[in-house]
């Protein structure tokens, strides 16, 4: 799974690094990006298994405990225990769906709908962020072809060019079905 994800983070200028990058600490900006794209999909999930209160009122609880503050000190062990974790509930959410067999044939069609968000020609990212003020987007070269992502000004996240397909699932779904 890490690599069509790595190839994604790559494509869109997001940073990739590793264990060897001894004193590596990711930015604030990276952190903050990755909880709101986390917190964006959960409560798209919650929404698909028809559970949007019951999100928002576990989000207020967790909420209502303390007052939070940023320490912006980065935790690597905290981090890896946390992102595994939820790597743990997340496909766990395949099982208790009625996915566990198809779980990685429908994430292939994810990372190729992902991948079709980017821009393969400058006139064609241009024209993407043309009449977008809260849009840019950057020259990537991936795999020695220049690509080109377009990003979400206020934070960096990949939005969808005109390339974008949504995910297909329903062929999928009807195999399995059968």
């Amino acid at each position: 799974m890490l690599k069509s994800i790595i190839e994604f983070q790559k494509a869109g200028g997001h940073t990739v690094a590793y264990t060897t990058d001894k004193d590596y600490v990711p930015s604030i900006e990276d952190r903050k990006l990755r909880l709101k794209l986390i917190f964006e999909e959960l409560s798209e999930l919650a929404q698909a298994y028809g559970l949007e209160r019951t999100f928002y009122e576990i989000v207020g609880k967790e909420l209502g405990k303390e007052i939070f503050v940023d320490t912006k000190e980065f935790n690597k062990t905290e981090a890896l225990d946390a992102l595994c974790d939820l790597s743990v509930v997340v496909n766990g959410g395949y099982c208790i769906s009625g996915f566990t067999d198809i779980a990685e044939e429908a994430y292939e069609e994810t990372m190729k709908s992902n991948m079709s968000k980017f821009c393969y020609s400058l006139d064609e990212a241009l024209a993407t962020v043309a009449n977008r003020d809260d849009w840019t987007y950057k020259q990537v070269l991936l795999d020695n072809k220049i690509i080109y992502a377009i990003l979400r000004k206020e934070d960096g996240k990949i939005m969808k060019s005109p390339n974008f397909f949504k995910p297909n699932y329903n062929n999928i779904l009807n195999e399995n079905e059968q």
